[in-house]
């Protein structure tokens, strides 16, 4: 047998048989993302939901170092970013990357969710904020499911990678916004945001000084 025909995976030698390498995770028929796999992290910090009362999310100058994700499952509440309203509701999902400063309008009864994520898009800029994708059945679908989960006090893992498929969906479908112009920043905060100050700044957090 010829040298070329066998492989050395760890300390096992596996015969290769018409040409495939099962201790490999490329194949001659898939699409190689990148030479060292796809460059994508993506966190997930927290989910959560509640119904809104009074005006008890009108804030302002809102800016955190992370992304959030927003549906609402009625029509009422919105974002302003550099003074442009945008309206939340059941068949959009509204996007605010990280350092992106904006005002909140709140609607007395409206049901509310939000993920919490940071997102290395390894070199790629963002388009402008905010990044507003309509859904589809299947995506409003996921995100009733996780609104759902959320209520019922299902597992972490389980409301993790409801999260997770949720953003990947989101953010698949809007990969070209995701490398468009450079993201626009009207904030005069520092760069280097230290974790009391975003934690001021986050809408979801109570703010205890330690």
């Amino acid at each position: 047998m010829d040298t070329s025909d066998r492989v050395v995976s760890k300390n096992n030698t596996v015969t290769l048989l018409s040409g495939f390498d099962h201790d490999s995770p490329l194949t001659l028929r898939g699409t190689r993302l990148s030479p060292a796999g796809a460059e994508f992290l993506l966190r997930v910090h927290e989910c959560g939901v509640l119904v809104h009362r009074g005006d008890d999310w009108n804030f302002r100058q809102v800016v955190s170092p992370f992304w959030r994700i927003y549906h609402n499952a009625k029509p009422g509440c919105a974002v302003i970013v550099h003074g442009r309203r945008t309206a939340l509701g059941p068949t959009r999902a509204v996007i605010i990357p990280e350092r992106v400063p904006f005002d909140c309008v709140s609607r007395e009864g409206v049901p509310h969710l939000w993920i919490l994520f940071s997102l290395n898009l390894a070199g790629a800029r963002v388009a402008e904020a905010p990044l507003v994708l309509t859904l589809d059945i299947a995506l409003q679908t996921s995100f009733s499911t996780l609104r759902r989960s959320i209520s019922t006090s299902s597992p972490r893992a389980m409301l993790s990678n409801l999260s997770l498929g949720i953003l990947h969906l989101c953010l698949a479908r809007l990969t070209e916004d995701l490398q468009q112009k450079p993201l626009r920043r009207a904030f005069t905060h520092s760069s280097n945001l230290s974790i009391p100050c975003w934690v001021r700044h986050s809408p979801m957090t109570a703010w205890r000084p330690e």
